[in-house]
């Protein structure tokens, strides 16, 4: 599908990008997909993704309602039942579970890349989807003419797109809301997220560990194959220390910090993330965007997505 005028484009076909591309067009817009690479296609014979997101249940909701979620949930997706979360500074502890909601899950954890991938894969057999791809932004402006109050996408190939809604849902470093000259504010925590899979000694009883520490937090997330996904919020030069333990010595460590001294069997490879927050000091360039597929508001706008607003930031929390 190629128009010389869409509804919407969106620039960036991450999680966000693309559950809300796919959710436009069910809804009959028409929409501009806008994506540098190819994303890398799921395998179910590949190691399990280090990054891993835990999907609320209206996350879920959203995922069945766009045809999605059979194809995500029957391939590497775990249920979490139960959440238990303490402090070392302080007595007691939370504990949630699904059966005291009436619920068989809280919610479930689920790679990046899987749900990424299936979203991609829905885009492509859209029709009222137009894949450019590989294709980056260079330039944007306010279209003249008959298209006026639209625009324009300047493309590396030198193909120009004209939307009435743009959403720039490209990263935290946007390169559309930079081209706009959108400000953000950044906030960073001087810490680093040491994430793992690791075995530990007993089930993870499909239930999502956290612990507070003064200077760190530790969270163990079920996997579906057993095993526990570990983020590890740790100073900059501690993460560092950590990361070069041998297994043995990181598993001790882990254990301490889980309070749980010989909890931890075996790591996985351990990899690290930056902990900050990147937030968007605007988020609409102008007033309204479309709000029906029949009668679109003729004014311009450039929205900037919940993933240009923050992409990383410690893992206090575990929910999208």
């Amino acid at each position: 599908m190629s128009r010389a005028l869409y509804d919407v484009a969106i620039v960036g076909a991450g999680m966000v990008g693309a559950a809300l591309a796919l959710d436009l067009a069910e809804r009959g817009f028409d929409v501009a997909m806008i994506e540098a690479r190819t994303p890398v296609a799921w395998n179910g014979n590949d190691e399990v993704d280090l990054r891993v997101v835990a999907l609320a249940p209206s996350s879920g909701a959203l995922l069945r309602r766009l045809g999605v979620w059979t194809d995500i949930e029957g391939r590497r997706a775990s249920a979490y039942a139960r959440m238990h979360v303490w402090d070392a500074l302080a007595p007691g502890s939370l504990s949630f579970d699904a059966a005291d909601e009436g619920v068989a899950a809280l919610g479930h954890i689920v790679e990046n890349r899987l749900i990424q991938s299936v979203l991609w894969q829905a885009l492509e057999r859209h029709a009222g989807v137009a894949m450019h791809c590989p294709a980056r932004v260079t330039a944007t402006d306010v279209a003249d003419g008959e298209r006026g109050g639209a625009r324009t996408l300047v493309l590396d190939d030198d193909r120009r797109i004209a939307a009435r809604l743009v959403v720039a849902a490209d990263g935290a470093n946007s390169a559309l809301r930079a081209l706009l000259g959108v400000a953000v504010s950044d906030r960073d925590y001087a810490q680093l997220a040491v994430v793992a899979h690791v075995c530990t000694q007993r089930a993870h009883e499909d239930t999502a560990w956290q612990r507070f520490l003064p200077q760190a937090t530790v969270a163990l997330l079920p996997l579906a194959d057993g095993r526990s996904s570990l983020v590890w919020s740790l100073r900059e030069g501690e993460a560092t220390r950590v990361l070069a333990l041998d297994d043995a010595a990181f598993c001790a460590e882990l254990g301490t910090a889980l309070r749980r001294t010989s909890c931890i069997r075996s790591p996985g490879r351990a990899s690290t993330s930056a902990c900050a927050t990147r937030r968007c000091l605007q988020t609409c360039s102008r007033r309204r965007a479309p709000t029906s597929a029949t009668s679109p508001t003729p004014r311009s706008c450039v929205a900037t997505s919940a993933a240009g607003a923050a992409t990383t930031r410690c893992p206090r929390t575990h929910s999208i």
